[in-house]
C-alpha cells in the first residue's frame, strides 16, 4: 500500500523568460519575429520593452496611464498587444 509515488511533471522544466532569451542568443522571440505577429498576439512587457528601443516597464505604464497603450492581464501576468505597440510606434 505505501508504494513509492513519482512527481507527476518530473520531465516539464519551467525556465524564466531571461533564461529563454539567454539560451536563443539574447534575443526574445517575440522581438525577431515582431513583423511576423498579428496585431491580436500579445507580448510580455519585458518584451514590449525590447521592441520600443529598450524603454522602461515604468515608462509603458505612463504611457498606459496616458491612454497611449492598451495593457492586458493574462493570469497574473500584464502583456501588451502587438497592435497596440505598433500605433505606438507609429508603424
Amino acid at each position: 500500500m505505501n508504494a513509492q509515488r513519482k512527481p507527476i511533471a518530473t520531465s516539464i522544466k519551467a525556465i524564466s523568460p531571461r533564461t529563454a532569451r539567454q539560451q536563443s542568443g539574447g534575443i526574445a522571440d517575440a522581438l525577431r519575429n515582431f513583423d511576423a505577429l498579428p496585431d491580436s498576439a500579445a507580448v510580455s512587457l519585458t518584451d514590449a520593452s525590447s521592441i520600443l528601443a529598450g524603454r522602461s516597464k515604468a515608462s509603458l505604464y505612463r504611457d498606459f496611464k496616458a491612454g497611449r497603450l492598451a495593457l492586458i492581464k493574462i493570469g497574473r501576468s500584464t502583456a501588451v498587444r502587438v497592435g497596440d505597440l505598433r500605433k505606438l510606434l507609429g508603424a
